[in-house]
């Protein structure tokens, strides 16, 4: 569970719980409080140079050439393949 102190904090938090989920292969939740999404408010410009983002792993050719988006790895990550990667497929939906 990821929850910002402020608006300002959000964006840091939004940033680590996708690098969370690219390397977890749990559920996690970002929860933000709803004075937070409605109010409009004046930040400081973000230096996004000081955030690492961790890119999800995508398949490999091998492992396209019978690709499965909830393979067992022995990291426990699966490859997640990108829209029009040739033997992937992927899928776009919200809850």
């Amino acid at each position: 569970m990821l929850a910002p102190i402020n608006v300002a904090d959000t964006f840091g938090i939004t940033v680590e719980a996708f690098n969370i989920a690219e390397t977890v292969p749990d559920p996690g939740n970002h929860s933000l409080r709803s004075g937070d999404c409605q109010r409009k408010e004046t930040v400081d410009p973000i230096d996004t140079s000081q955030f690492q983002v961790i890119n999800r792993r995508q398949p490999t050719e091998s492992e396209l050439e019978n690709y499965a988006r909830f393979k067992i790895t022995e990291s426990g990550i699966s490859p997640i393949s990108k829209p029009g990667m040739k033997g992937g497929n992927y899928l776009a939906s919200r809850n």
